[in-house]
């Protein structure tokens, strides 16, 4: 199929509006959706699920203004990572809202859409947009959904159990924290991201990745940080004695850089501290001791892979194995941590 053009609204009624967020599986999973659709039963929200010819969209609404939509495809957006986690599936959605393609007049339906028109009753169509694309949509307008062709993804995943999921999530009193917490949202999205490769060293770097985007900057102690005070001092005097853009003063200059880059505590260092922090606060993940000398050994392994290129295959499989386990489990529970913080 090179493109598909179907009904993409309701095109009746009221001014209202619809959050729509577009979704794809990692490979090997399907949603079985009878009948194209499925709405949550006895779902108050009105959270609903559509199969596209590629991947899906989840729908939240009707809203009677745009403001509400937006908030709303916010936390969509937070549901979905809470689905990936809970669900230990790859889920990837766009991060940026598309735009409606409203027409100045409304456009007749022709020999290209009268298919939209016979399953709809519609004589004219007043725009389109990408269904591919994260939207606000005015339901009450005649849209048309535009999906390019794609390679196609296969699962089986219970429908009313995803969606249970995006309930419970849209549920938490807080969700709205989450969905302006950028560093936790990109760290699940690479995690739930490692589920698309199909390497084992891919996926090994991917989710040592995530727990490195959840750091906080962290300055070194005083006294480390007077010793580099002096260090950059010296390294600015020596400079002064060559020109400018000599060769000698560029490399000072690289240099003068990567002591300033010693002011700040090395990832290794705040990543063990880190999820030493987040394990004691959580000790069902286990000892906080335990997992902190275990992640920083992880990452040293994660360090060589990537300046030699290679690693024991037993060293991989052994640390992948346990990424798998932990790295999920101490995402859900910051999840729900930031969704109950103040």
């Amino acid at each position: 199929m090179i493109f598909s053009l179907t009904a993409g609204s309701s095109g009746s009624g009221d001014a209202r509006f619809v959050a729509r967020l577009p979704l794809a599986l990692s490979p090997g999973l399907v949603l079985q959706i009878p009948n194209g659709k499925y709405l949550a039963p006895g779902s108050s929200m009105g959270i609903q699920i559509e199969k596209l010819h590629y991947g899906y969209a989840v729908t939240l609404g009707p809203f009677s203004t745009s403001k509400e939509a937006e908030e709303a495809l916010s936390r969509l957006r937070a549901a979905a990572l809470w689905s990936a986690i809970e669900l230990s599936i790859g889920l990837q959605y766009p991060t940026e809202n598309g735009d409606i393609q409203l027409s100045d007049q409304p456009t007749a339906i022709s020999e290209n859409t009268q298919h939209i028109g016979a399953t709809t009753g519609w004589t004219f169509i007043d725009g389109h947009y990408d269904a591919q694309k994260a939207l606000i949509i005015p339901d009450d307008k005649r849209l048309a959904s535009l999906e390019l062709g794609k390679p196609q993804l296969v699962s089986s995943i219970p429908i009313n159990l995803f969606l249970e999921k995006f309930e419970e999530a849209l549920s938490f009193e807080k969700l709205g924290q989450i969905a302006i917490d950028e560093k936790l949202k990109l760290a699940i999205e690479v995690a739930m991201s490692h589920r698309f490769e199909v390497s084992e060293r891919a996926q090994f770097i991917a989710l040592v990745t995530s727990l490195e985007a959840l750091l906080p900057d962290a300055p070194v102690s005083d006294v480390s940080r007077k010793a580099i005070t002096e260090a950059i001092h010296l390294i600015k005097k020596s400079r002064e004695q060559y020109e400018k853009d000599s060769r000698e003063s560029r490399d000072l200059e690289r240099l003068l850089s990567q002591v300033k880059s010693l002011e700040r505590e090395s990832i290794g260092e705040r990543l063990q501290n880190f999820v030493e922090a987040s394990t004691k606060r959580h000790p069902t993940l286990g000892s906080y001791e335990v997992i902190g000398l275990e992640i920083r050994s992880t990452y040293n392994l994660r360090s060589k892979l990537l300046h030699q290129g290679h690693i024991p295959s037993e060293q991989l499989v052994s640390k992948l194995e346990f990424l798998r386990a932990f790295v999920p489990k101490l995402l859900r529970l910051l999840f729900i941590e930031a969704s109950n913080s103040n």
